[in-house]
């Protein structure tokens, strides 16, 4: 079993390396995003699962980006478009959308573990978001980014992964 450390360097390696079909990525999460309103996505770092093609397949659907407001992170609309954040990310300008209002969350990740515990890059912020939301969480991750790392006890389970 490794570290945290370890696992991230494994996985920003191994990402370079993979890369993903849309119409793959489609037709799996397809199931997910039945009857929901509001959905938590992310704009994609480099090497990141790129999910942003999922707002022109499925316009009924809101999709909603995270956004860093003091120590916390929480999702807002885009109807006005993105700015830089803190971290070099694209967050969005508009409304904060209350978390009770989100259907699903699909997070990002760098790698996650055999019991379905992320691994991102370490400054907690979807940790804090999630351990009181209550409804579905959903990874999307290539099978070789399974890996065999201890979580902690704040880190907060994925309730659905999907492996490519």
């Amino acid at each position: 079993m490794m570290r945290k450390d370890e696992a991230r360097i494994l996985a920003k390696n191994t990402r370079q390396t993979l890369k993903c079909d849309k119409s793959r990525i489609k037709s799996l999460i397809a199931p997910y995003l039945r009857d929901v309103k509001n959905v938590g996505i992310y704009y994609p770092l480099s090497y990141e699962i790129d999910l942003l093609f999922l707002e022109e397949e499925y316009p009924n659907i809101n999709f909603v980006f995270p956004a860093i407001v003091g120590y916390n992170m929480v999702f807002k609309d885009h109807k006005d478009g993105f700015k830089k954040g803190p971290f070099n990310t694209f967050e969005p300008i508009g409304s904060e959308i209350p978390k009770q209002n989100i259907d699903l969350i699909i997070t990002p990740l760098l790698a996650i573990n055999p019991k379905s515990y992320r691994l991102g890059y370490g400054k907690g912020y979807y940790d804090r978001y999630l351990c009181d939301y209550s409804g579905k969480t959903l990874a999307i991750i290539h099978k070789e980014l399974l890996l065999d790392f201890k979580e902690d006890k704040h880190d907060v389970k994925i309730k659905e992964v999907i492996y490519l």
